[in-house]
């Protein structure tokens, strides 16, 4: 930095020399203002050295960051593009009549599931009812027995 400065001085210094020697005593004024701001403006080349410095390997990461996800949500988009691209309107469509198939399908899986369960209710009170009266047949059956067996012990005594 500073050469950079040293070699403006001496830039400025050589376009004064360059001009003729009457206006000699204006140059060497503007040269020394020349200098001074070639001073500051060093100080001022610096601090901004110094700034970028500082600020410039976070922004660095920053914009490769920002390029790597801008590549990917492109690559995203391709790829979704190309997938739209695929499914054109008859697979669409096709596609379409597979979801309404699988909505009448599920409400006849409903229908089934309830008439199931209606005839397992059914079922079951029928089992119940079937068990009642072979209970009730076994009692009267065993009533008969031993009316028989009462009768035959009445015959046997007389």
């Amino acid at each position: 930095m500073e050469q950079d400065d040293n070699i403006l001085a001496k830039k400025s210094v050589q376009s004064l020399s360059n001009e003729p020697e009457s206006s000699n005593a204006n140059n060497a004024n503007n040269a020394k203002g020349e200098f001074a701001t070639a001073s500051s403006s060093s100080a001022s080349l610096l601090l901004s050295q110094g700034m970028l410095q500082m600020y410039e390997p976070p922004l660095a990461k920053a914009k490769g960051q920002l390029k790597e996800l801008i590549g990917k949500q492109n690559k995203i988009y391709i790829d979704l593009s190309a997938e739209k691209f695929k499914l054109d309107n008859a697979e669409v469509i096709k596609l379409q009549e597979m979801m309404d198939n699988v909505k009448i399908y599920r409400e006849k899986l409903l229908k089934i599931k309830k008439q199931m369960q209606n005839i397992y209710q059914r079922t079951k009170v029928l089992k119940k009812r079937a068990i009642n009266i072979q209970t009730g047949k076994q009692k009267e059956l065993q009533r008969k027995l031993q009316r028989q067996q009462h009768e035959e012990s009445l015959i046997a005594k007389k």
